[in-house]
């Protein structure tokens, strides 16, 4: 269902939880860890960082499934205090070495599930933060809670993401006091701060630049848009937010990191192609004749030309998007390889995939009679009450109240009668009768009006 916060945080915590296609090669595991995180982005912190552990891309991913008594990898232990609790400069290296012996065990099976492998845990002591005994995962997460550490990172975290500037350090200690309180539940914090008038003040509201999903989301809400999810995905990925395939460990850099000069161009480029103001290929046959002797750009791998053929179809079930579209194979598969005509080989690699995923048959629709029936406005009296600015007018049983109405998709290209009226419009009961017909010309009213 529809859920735009669910979704937001949980793209937000596929940043912080980053794991990439490339690495872990299996689409099922990526939809078991995405499944893990929407379900859980508006819960606790602490399910979440407890289930993240256990995850089997995440084990995959870090090389957990390699760390083995005798043999530790410390993969998984770094990242999970330096990047997914912690941060930087809250532990030691002895507590790197102490936090991978307490996580050897957990790993995966050939199937891609989670599987705790009992004879490869070391069941001697250890030393995390200070504090000394037979740890497993459990007890290592419930110590990095502990730690006032974790709180103020993940409160600064949530703060910046969401109002796309660095808190000062009062505010994160107050709201990371907060989050100790509520027991690191993700919903109370998120009311506090979205209620908090600091959030609405004048340095952050409209300063945050859109990341491209916000932006191709938002671009599609406004405009009363219905793209498919694989459009919207082949749109970031044309600006590097390629998802399940972060950059690195660390997520994507948010921020001014969105905002360069080529990248300012790919949005307007695509969002062009979008509205059917831009004709890219035509943009780029006159930049290659212009520029005969240019080599080409090079092309960005992309992580997702190998997951249309392995994407179970049964992995459309569960998938929530970005708006709560479902994402299966389509929309893992965005950006694999398909026949090309002569002319799109001249445009980059990510805006074919653009193209590829809108189809031959896609017609921009965003004008205003068709973003008012998209709405629901529909008839005379609804459109007329939206271009006044008035809230329309409906009656005890939800219709319009009021003279009969004409649907907006029967008077599309529709022309006068002789008296003037519409053609196929008869005066229902209690109906107002017509006026008399003006012997001077009257200007154009309907759809006719509101196109010009």
């Amino acid at each position: 269902h529809d859920d735009p916060l669910r979704d937001r945080m949980a793209l937000f915590w596929h940043g912080l939880f980053a794991t990439n296609y490339k690495t872990v090669k299996r689409s099922y595991d990526l939809i078991q860890q995405h499944r893990l995180l929407r379900e859980n982005a508006l819960g606790s912190y602490g399910d979440l960082l407890q289930g993240i552990v256990r995850d089997p891309a995440m084990i995959k991913f870090l090389d957990n499934d390699r760390n083995k008594k005798g043999a530790p990898n410390e993969n998984l232990a770094r990242e999970l205090m330096e990047l997914f609790s912690l941060g930087e400069g809250h532990y030691t290296e002895a507590d790197v070495r102490e936090v991978a012996r307490a996580l050897t065990g957990e790993s995966r099976d050939s199937l891609g599930n989670y599987v705790y492998k009992k004879k490869n845990h070391d069941r001697g002591e250890k030393t995390v933060l200070g504090e000394t005994g037979r740890f497993g995962a459990d007890e290592v997460v419930e110590i990095l809670l502990r730690q006032t550490a974790c709180s103020r990172y993940i409160s600064r975290r949530l703060i910046a993401y969401l109002e796309g500037i660095e808190p000062d350090k009062l505010r994160v200690a107050e709201y990371a006091a907060f989050l100790e309180e509520q027991e690191y539940e993700l919903r109370p914090f998120l009311r506090k701060l979205l209620l908090d008038p600091r959030f609405y003040r004048e340095e952050v509201v409209a300063a945050r630049i859109a990341s491209p999903i916000d932006y191709y989301v938002g671009l599609t809400r406004r405009l009363a848009m219905k793209l498919e999810p694989r459009v919207i995905l082949a749109a970031a990925a044309t600006l590097d937010q390629d998802l399940f395939d972060p950059p690195s460990v660390k997520g994507w850099d948010e921020g001014l990191a969105w905002i360069t000069t080529g990248s300012l161009l790919q949005r307007g480029n695509t969002t062009g192609l979008l509205l059917g103001t831009v004709d890219l290929e035509e943009v780029f046959l006159i930049k290659a004749a212009r520029d005969p002797l240019a080599e080409p750009a090079p092309e960005r791998e992309s992580s997702m030309e190998e997951a249309a053929e392995e994407l179970p179809e049964e992995a459309e079930d569960g998938m929530g998007g970005m708006g709560g579209a479902a994402m299966g194979d389509e929309g893992m598969g965005a950006m694999a390889s398909a026949d090309e005509g002569p002319v799109r080989d001249e445009l980059p690699r990510e805006l074919r995939a653009v193209v590829r995923a809108l189809g031959d048959d896609y017609r921009p629709r965003v004008n205003l009679c068709h973003r008012m029936r998209v709405q629901g406005q529909t008839t005379d009296g609804e459109i007329v009450d939206r271009l006044m600015g008035g809230a329309p007018r409906h009656s005890a049983s939800g219709r319009h109240a009021g003279p009969r109405a004409v649907p907006l998709h029967r008077r599309e290209g529709a022309g006068r009668t002789a008296r003037g009226g519409l053609p196929g419009r008869h005066r229902s009961r209690g109906a107002r009768p017509e006026a008399p017909r003006s012997p001077h010309p009257q200007p154009p009213r309907g759809p006719a009006a509101l196109n010009r």
